[in-house]
């Protein structure tokens, strides 16, 4: 059996180096050709420094390590670029910011023989919390938000199959047999391609105007709830629009409030249910042929993300003309003051 473990880091050099010090002390057994493959995604810290010193310290006897610099900033540029750089027949991605235990690689490799059957494996996460986080991190039931920069995943001790209905895993603590890849490619080769320019859009591809601006010059400060809100909303917005369609993703920062928009030429949602799909789960009617493997909590997280900060947030939409996400969130007067 063959293995890479994948890790994608951004400015993160000291949380990589704890990351990387616990997969040194996993245990693997003979038999098993397993390394660990970094990939330095437009690092502008120490980030290769410290993986070039970390290389030549690295002990022999522990798993191979190696690295590359992937230059164009975004995980989707790092990701490609690290399954392009191996050719292990199983990719275990972890995040630059997660612990895994000393048995992390056994139990993964005994699983992976008793189960061949299956293409993706996954496991837990639990959050670290160290008692200086906020309290709203907690809440849990009808409220409760999803962090996922500090991603939970937790289906209980018996080992089972997710099926649809269920809650789905996260990037972190999840393993790819290569040939999903491979299928995945050869079923969506040539069906659409997501460009920049509209200069350049053909029928079959999704044009994305993205503009980040902040008064603050190149820096940009908001909380990391609402990067996953921007993600998610922008990869709704896609999943509910024809190829040929136009999305339209705007932040803007100014010392007093935060403004996200995000606008999309889609199907829409009916008028009767658009106060129904902000609630965990709820779909409109006239999405249910859309496959989807999200978890149906997008707009719902941004609607609660949203109201936790005190913020304001507007949801129109239009059947066959598309959907606008408007949401702005403001500056505490203390980040304002030192902005």
């Amino acid at each position: 059996m063959d293995l890479s473990i994948i890790v994608c880091t951004h400015n993160r050099a000291q949380l990589l180096l704890q990351t990387l010090e616990s997969l040194r002390a996993v245990a693997w057994e003979t038999g098993l050709e397993a390394e660990i493959l970094v990939v330095a995604n437009a690092c502008s810290d120490r980030t290769t420094e410290m993986l070039a010193s970390l290389a030549v310290q690295w002990p022999a006897e522990a798993l191979a390590l190696r690295w590359l610099e992937e230059p164009r900033a975004g995980k989707s540029f790092a990701l490609n670029a690290a399954i392009q750089a191996t050719h292990s027949s199983m990719l275990c991605f972890i995040d630059d910011d997660q612990i895994v235990t000393r048995d992390y690689l056994l139990a993964l490799a005994d699983v992976m023989t008793r189960e061949p059957c299956f293409g993706i494996y996954c496991g837990w996460m639990h959050p670290a919390w160290d008692g200086s986080e906020p309290p709203w991190v907690h809440v849990r039931g009808e409220y409760m938000i999803p962090v996922r920069p500090f991603p939970e995943y937790d289906l209980g001790e018996r080992e089972m199959e997710v099926v649809a209905g269920m809650k789905n895993p996260s990037g972190g603590n999840i393993a790819v047999r290569r040939e999903v890849f491979a299928a995945i490619e050869k079923n969506s080769r040539g069906r659409f391609r997501i460009i920049y320019n509209a200069a350049l859009q053909q029928p079959q591809d999704y044009y994305v105007d993205f503009k980040i601006e902040s008064s603050s010059g190149d820096r940009l400060r908001m909380p990391a709830v609402f990067q996953d809100v921007l993600r998610d909303l922008i990869g709704n917005a896609r999943k509910y629009t024809a190829v040929g369609g136009h999305i339209t993703a705007a932040l803007h920062e100014d010392p007093t409030v935060l403004r996200l928009l995000v606008e999309d030429t889609g199907r829409g949602i009916p008028p009767d249910e658009l106060a129904k799909v902000v609630h965990f789960g709820q779909r409109a009617s006239n999405v249910g042929n859309v496959r989807t493997m999200g978890g149906g909590f997008g707009l719902t997280k941004a609607f609660l993300a949203t109201k936790q900060f005190g913020g304001r947030f507007w949801l129109a939409s239009e059947l066959g003309v598309g959907t606008r996400v408007r949401i702005h969130v403001p500056r505490p007067a203390a980040d304002s003051a030192g902005a």
